[in-house]
């Protein structure tokens, strides 16, 4: 991790990486989470982090060791995240709608849960 350049604040993941060439650089990883450990093997693409200095590159998320992020539903392409099928959404909104009925006593979102499970097909 590198802290950026003033006035920002926070701890950027980075990853030193050796290029087929020999060179060794400094790479930004984007997304929130990775899975990257030592001997990961990336691909690189070009393009700076504008407050963090000397780095120069990206990591691009999907490909070879480098998962794409999780549960990410808006920008996917830039981050290597599946579009989630229709099964998955509806059990995300479901522990979503039981998480919030726990906290207050509010009716459902959806009414009875399963007469929303028997419109979805294929679940």
């Amino acid at each position: 991790t590198i802290t950026p350049k003033k006035p920002n604040s926070a701890l950027r993941k980075v990853a030193r990486v050796r290029l087929t060439s020999g060179f060794e650089i400094t790479a930004y990883i984007p997304g929130i989470g990775h899975n990257l450990q030592e001997h990961s093997v990336v691909l690189v693409r070009g393009g700076r982090v504008k407050d963090l200095p000397g780095v120069r590159y990206h990591i691009v998320r999907g490909t070879l060791d480098a998962v794409g992020v999780k549960d990410r539903q808006q920008g996917r392409s830039k981050y290597g995240a599946k579009r989630q099928n229709k099964c998955q959404l509806l059990n995300n909104l479901l522990e979503i709608q039981d998480s919030q009925s726990e906290r207050s006593q509010n009716p459902p979102l959806f009414g009875d849960a399963l007469s929303v499970e028997e419109h979805v097909l294929g679940c």
